[in-house]
């Protein structure tokens, strides 16, 4: 599709009547053959109260726009949809079929003859509440943003608070409807959530309301679901069993894409949450591909990105969504089978910044492991492309603000339960080794500075090459002699090596510097603790916690000490109130679970083991902690079947061994 504004250079269609038939023979009129076409595929957006500067509702509004209509029309800009009908079905295509869009310009070409009103269908009408009815519950802004009257386009985040801060328990949300109060300058809106709080965070830091910038940061979309606004199109009625979870700590957070309109603007956008009568059945999750390998020149009409991943379990694909800036200009997702067969996921020949949207696939697409997912984007950062921000064209890199560039493929996907877990450690790995190779790169150029070993070391603990860890921050240390920040670092990662003794001279050597160093008590305290001297890891324990005593980490590690002990009313003390600091803390939550299964309290136990694979799946020790309830329940199907997603997680565990082993020879009798 072709920019509007490149519309206008276009030499004028030429519109000298012509032969301009129906099907039936009759010539073609607007009231019988255009109305039908105008308002299925025009009128959602062009009608009173929504964002399109004119109504199309009548033949007056057509005709008089019978020109500009050709050329958005002909030139495929007009209706707004981005995905080539070739490269995948999407729900909702609001793009013309080839006879419709040759029928309007045979009946412009002819005259644009009005016809018979008598002919004409019904004009279609909107509802002006919620088109899915009444919510469960409304959300909103706290306030509305005021868009100056020029200028260009702004992209804003606004944290609509924690909506069920007052609920004693987590809702589950099968549909959502975003209403702009003033669509006239909402081109899009895309919702997400934050449990961490880091969103709150950005709002405090920014003067007025909400924050900018685009990237996501802590901010996810909910439970691998897509969920967005754009203008005329209708909010889906969702089902329970794919429906996603909202606590009571979550905060929503919309994104806005908005539009100056030559005069000072307010818009304030309310959330509408239809919930759920039961928990979900199916759990989606969202998987990306991206490159922040983006450095295009000056005039480059042509720069290419490129990004994979490989599938390690089957999933089927629900929906997808693409992103570049404004030098986007051809966009392909694609997936290469095991078997070497190449099928498109999604191909946008003129990508346009603007009109950015997300698409769910009318039938989900079935990949089986093995597959490649690939994404190939080209940018265009030349005079030609009318929609590049710098004239004259300027060096343009990877960013977050609009200005800047970036590649994403986000693809919402559904696994099998059992492979979920796999799926989400595998592809959160892949993140952390892309990143963690970019910096290797950006290292290779200024291999003395310091600050990049601290960062390489802390992605490879992330990827667990500890000892990997341990030689960067070896590094680290010599070139920063006296210094108790990095010693403590490379103690707290010769622990994650195993290296105990290493750990605890290095630890000790940190504290000699710092005494009251707050990391290096707890990494310490953990090390006595692996080394079964609990009573001295539980002083130091007990210390960092008077130092820091809104540190949830410090909270966790004393109460492991405490369960060790049989402490298990001082260890749950601890165990709730890093919980109650941080709602997301999953090593709090599966050793409260394992607190509560020792005290034969196992709807308990359950409970905060699916609290903790809720917030990370892939986390093994909650899987076992739950085959351990099933299994005290005498379950043993279900026990066995917890015990070995926990051994596929970690298969060099030998309780997680010993685990499966007892259930599978349980299973066997």
């Amino acid at each position: 599709m072709t920019p509007l504004s490149a519309l206008l250079l276009l030499p004028a269609l030429g519109l000298a009547p012509t032969s301009a038939q129906a099907n039936d023979g009759a010539a073609l009129t607007f009231h019988r053959d255009i109305a039908p076409i105008v308002f299925a595929r025009c009128a959602t957006c062009h009608h009173p109260g929504e964002s399109a500067p004119f109504s199309l509702l009548s033949y007056d509004d057509v005709k008089k726009r019978a020109r500009q209509i050709a050329i958005v029309v002909e030139s495929e800009y007009m209706p707004p949809w981005l995905p080539d009908a070739e490269h995948g079905v999407f729900a909702g295509d609001r793009s013309l079929a080839a006879e419709e869009r040759a029928r309007l310009l045979r009946w412009i070409g002819a005259g644009a003859v009005a016809g018979d009103p008598d002919d004409a269908p019904p004009q279609p009408t909107w509802n002006s509440g919620w088109e899915l009815g009444e919510p469960d519950l409304v959300a909103a802004m706290d306030a509305s943003f005021e868009l100056e009257a020029e200028g260009r386009d702004v992209y804003r985040n606004f944290v609509i608070r924690a909506p069920l801060e007052d609920s004693e328990r987590e809702r589950f949300v099968r549909a959502v409807e975003l209403r702009p109060d003033n669509r006239a300058v909402v081109h899009h809106a895309v919702m997400f959530v934050d449990g961490s709080g880091i969103a709150r965070q950005l709002d405090r830091a920014h003067a007025g309301v909400g924050y900018p910038d685009m990237g996501l940061g802590a901010v996810r979309i909910p439970d691998g679901q897509f969920i967005g606004w754009t203008p005329g199109r209708t909010p889906s009625p969702g089902s329970d069993d794919i429906s996603w979870r909202l606590d009571p700590y979550t905060d929503i957070v919309l994104q806005l894409h908005m539009r100056p309109t030559g005069k000072r603007e307010r818009v304030r956008v309310e959330v509408g949450l239809h919930f759920a009568d039961a928990p979900p059945t199916k759990h989606p999750m969202g998987i990306r591909l991206a490159s922040s390998e983006i450095d295009i020149p000056a005039g480059d009409a042509h720069y290419v990105v490129e990004s994979s991943y490989t599938l390690p379990v089957d999933v089927r694909v629900l929906g997808i969504y693409p992103h570049a800036h404004y030098l986007g200009k051809d966009m392909l997702g694609y997936a290469t089978l095991p078997d070497g067969t190449r099928r498109e996921l999604i191909h946008i020949p003129s990508w346009d910044f603007n009109w950015q949207e997300e698409f769910a696939y009318e039938a989900p697409l079935e990949l089986p492991a093995g597959t490649v997912l690939g994404m190939r984007y080209v940018y265009d950062n030349s005079s030609a492309n009318v929609l590049n921000p710098n004239d004259p064209p300027a060096r343009v890199v990877f960013g977050a603000q609009s200005t800047d560039e970036m590649a994403e493929l986000l693809l919402s996907v559904l696994p099998a339960d059992e492979d979920r877990p796999l799926l989400w450690r595998d592809f959160t790995r892949n993140e952390f080794r892309g990143e963690f190779e970019r910096i290797e790169r950006v290292a290779a150029a200024d291999p003395e500075n310091p600050a990049y070993y601290k960062t390489l070391a802390t992605h490879c603990q992330r990827l667990g090459r500890h000892d990997e860890a341990v030689a960067y921050y070896e590094r680290l240390v010599a070139r920063t002699p006296g210094r108790a920040n990095p010693l403590q670092r490379l103690g707290q990662a010769r622990l994650a090596a195993g290296d105990l003794d290493g750990a605890i001279r290095d630890l000790k050597a940190t504290l000699a510097l710092s005494p009251n160093h707050p990391r290096a008590l707890v990494y310490l305290g953990n090390a006595y603790a692996q080394s079964e001297r609990l009573d001295e890891a539980a002083e130091l324990l007990e210390r960092a916690v008077s130092l820091e005593p809104t540190n949830p980490l410090h909270l966790t590690s004393l109460g492991e000490v405490r369960l060790a002990r049989g402490e298990l009313d001082q260890a749950e003390a601890a165990f709730v109130g890093a919980l109650r600091l941080n709602p997301e803390r999953t090593r709090a939550l599966w050793n409260l679970a394992a607190a509560r299964l020792e005290q034969g309290r196992l709807d308990d136990a359950e409970r905060f083991g699916r609290e903790a694979l809720h917030i990370a799946p892939d986390s093994a020790a909650a899987h076992a902690i739950l085959g351990r309830v099933f299994e005290a329940r005498g379950d043993v199907e279900r026990a066995a079947e917890r015990f070995r997603i926990a051994h596929r997680l970690e298969p060099q565990s030998a309780d997680f061994e010993a685990d499966l082993a007892r259930a599978r020879a349980r299973t066997e009798d």
